[in-house]
């Protein structure tokens, strides 16, 4: 559910140090732009706080394990906009082992969800329609809650099938001030509260649930989010997700379906003791990212495996190395390229 929090914008309608925000269609992220999100591996202790308004919620000082990269496109632009009928938007998410994108279309009243297409490991690539309501428009505190419902059926051959239903109920429980490691801003706090039915031939239905929070900007970003498989809405722990914005940059309007391969410099750089290396492949291969001091010495080997096309995100912890210059070495289908990355305490 990571994805969709961050179609949420906002706008400030005060200047003051903490103001109520409302999202509306004209707020929305916009064609073009990309954001990089750190998430923890594992479940860690996090105060979500009460509902309410003026809230004040700081989460600084929590280490991160993961990264993944959002882009905001054209959907006619991309490879399967075609097979989506009045999509508008594709919110591309790329990770380390795929990629999945969601298919949009907004209007004043709401943003819909068309469709999807997800590409994961070595699968192939699977579309699939299922119309969904992700924002009425205008929310802010104080709207009304509301309800979606995605159904799917997986073929299991020989005339027969599983189902899963997916249901989310939304409400905005608070506005006020968050603070991360990349700064504070005034946000919505949504809460999502999911509960998926999976229905088997011959067995009784599976229920399992879920709770989740998420912080959203005025420029359309999830800043932070908070998601648990209790049902308690008083989370006390729980895996965590921040934006961190490296750059917004001009993808043009079919992003990156495919790329040059490409090895970008890490961020930040100087850095104590993370960083996030990006780079693009142009074909799906074998892929190594190895790290060397400046000896020549190999101290790391963040990604080696095989991976699809496309742009990708990694972050380097350098925790347990000395102040130095080390160099990022990526690898894939004959090629190398390399980068200096100094690590400074």
């Amino acid at each position: 559910m990571y994805y969709l929090s961050i179609f949420i914008a906002v706008v400030s309608f005060a200047l003051s140090a903490s103001a109520q925000i409302t999202i509306t269609e004209g707020s929305l992220a916009g064609i073009g732009t990309r954001y990089v999100y750190h998430q923890t591996g594992l479940q860690v202790p996090v105060d979500v706080g009460s509902p309410g308004e003026e809230r004040v919620w700081d989460f600084s000082d929590i280490e991160f394990d993961l990264s993944y990269q959002l882009d905001v496109l054209d959907a006619a632009a991309t490879p399967w906009g075609n097979q989506f009928s009045g999509a508008e938007i594709c919110v591309k998410n790329t990770f380390l082992s795929g990629f999945t994108a969601a298919y949009l279309a907004s209007s004043p009243q709401e943003l819909v969800t068309i469709g999807h297409v997800s590409a994961i490991g070595d699968t192939d690539v699977l579309l699939y329609e299922n119309p969904s309501l992700e924002i009425p428009f205008p929310l802010s505190y104080g709207s009304q809650p509301w309800t979606t419902v995605q159904r799917y059926e997986v073929d299991l051959g020989a005339g027969m099938s599983w189902g899963i239903v997916d249901s989310i109920r939304r409400v905005v429980d608070a506005w006020g001030t968050l603070t991360t490691d990349f700064g504070s801003t005034d946000v919505l706090r949504i809460h999502m509260h999911g509960w998926i039915v999976t229905i088997i031939p011959e067995l009784p239905p599976d229920t399992s649930e879920t709770d989740a929070y998420y912080w959203s900007d005025v420029y359309g970003r999830s800043r932070f989010s908070v998601s648990s498989n209790t049902t308690d809405t008083t989370i006390t722990s729980g895996y965590v997700e921040v934006a961190e914005v490296i750059q917004l940059i001009n993808l043009g309007r079919s992003g990156d379906f495919p790329v040059a391969f490409s090895l970008h410099p890490n961020y930040p750089n100087p850095f104590n003791p993370t960083t996030t290396i990006a780079f693009d492949l142009a074909e799906r291969g074998f892929v190594t990212l190895n790290v060397f001091n400046i000896a020549g010495q190999l101290v790391a080997t963040p990604v080696e495996g095989i991976m699809p096309a496309g742009s990708h995100h990694v972050m380097f912890d350098a925790s347990k190395l000395a102040s130095g210059v080390f160099f990022a070495r990526l690898n894939a289908r004959g090629e190398s390229l390399t980068r200096k990355m100094i690590l400074m305490r």
